[in-house]
């Protein structure tokens, strides 16, 4: 990990996730205000229940995983011979640290203050390469957190703008870029993932702009075939997909529970995790940062699915 570098190319692609991931919370509440405007208020109260629950969750994982990261230094020891002064400087910047990320949260602005954070510590870097390995584990987190958030927001927001565009002819333009918009970020925030794993991993090297566009298109077409295939067929055949749907999910979420997966200190919030991350581990992403028991298990999960 030494050896690799925080190139301009990595901070656009950091910036596009961000964009995004903003880009798609705010057409989708832009399509909630046209539903209430227009007095369809089912559809209103699912796209608004699809944005919110989400990004509830998003905002408490983000904060617990910072209160629970063992006080691990992400800053570089400060070297002063005044003691006092340190310690006072320590201190400050402690409870401005707190300040922020509680404020951030409260705003539901967590993934965007760790995406700040990720760009802060990739252009440190690029002066003092210490800080490249904060910047890695910084984007390892925020990565696993637009994963969720895109497969409890943007997966089921697509779903739904699909299903409403055929069952009901709204082809508006807000419409038709809320969906579009989605896709963009289901896509983007996969790959992200995959890049910040790769990332992570000193025996591998960084995935080049060519082969990263590539991927991401190949992303486009996965993600555009399997939703456009759950709307068409919810369109066609009605609430009765999302009832197998659902009924498939928890009872993968009872067998991952089962398994005993061990990413979060209590026994409640393992639960909770196990619940929203059963949504995308069809994907054979989760957990292949290692090799050997833990991939075997994950080829397992996948094969259940």
């Amino acid at each position: 990990m030494d050896n690799l570098k925080f190139t301009r190319f990595d901070a656009l692609f950091i910036f596009g996730g961000m964009w995004t991931y903003i880009a798609d919370l705010v057409t989708d509440v832009l399509v909630g205000f046209k539903y209430l405007k227009e007095q369809h208020y089912w559809w209103c109260g699912l796209t608004f229940f699809f944005v919110i629950f989400p990004s509830l969750t998003l905002q408490y994982l983000s904060l617990r995983w910072f209160v629970t990261d063992d006080q691990r230094s992400r800053e570089t020891p400060i070297q002063t011979s005044e003691q006092t002064q340190a310690r006072h400087s320590s201190f400050a910047s402690k409870l401005w640290e707190w300040t922020s990320w509680l404020l951030t949260h409260v705003l539901q602005l967590g993934a965007v203050n760790r995406y700040i954070r990720t760009l802060r510590y990739g252009f440190k870097s690029r002066l003092n390469q210490k800080y490249y390995r904060n910047m890695v584990y910084e984007y390892r987190d925020v990565t696993m957190l637009r994963l969720i958030e895109a497969y409890t927001e943007s997966a089921p927001q697509l779903v739904l703008q699909l299903y409403i565009m055929v069952k009901v002819k709204d082809q508006g333009w807000l419409t038709t870029t809320s969906a579009c918009v989605s896709l963009a970020s289901l896509a983007w925030a996969l790959e992200a993932y995959h890049k910040a794993l790769r990332e992570a991993r000193s025996d591998k090297q960084n995935v080049g702009y060519i082969a990263l566009t590539v991927r991401i298109i190949w992303r486009l077409f996965v993600v555009a075939s399997r939703v456009i295939s759950l709307g068409l067929f919810a369109s066609e055949y009605g609430w009765g997909v999302f009832i197998v749907v659902g009924v498939h999910w928890v009872y993968m979420t009872v067998w991952l529970i089962h398994q005993k997966t061990d990413f979060c200190p209590t026994r409640f919030e393992e639960i909770l995790f196990d619940t929203v991350i059963d949504v995308y581990i069809q994907t054979r992403v989760l957990g292949c940062v290692e090799r050997g028991q833990k991939l075997r298990r994950m080829n397992q999960i996948a094969a259940k699915y």
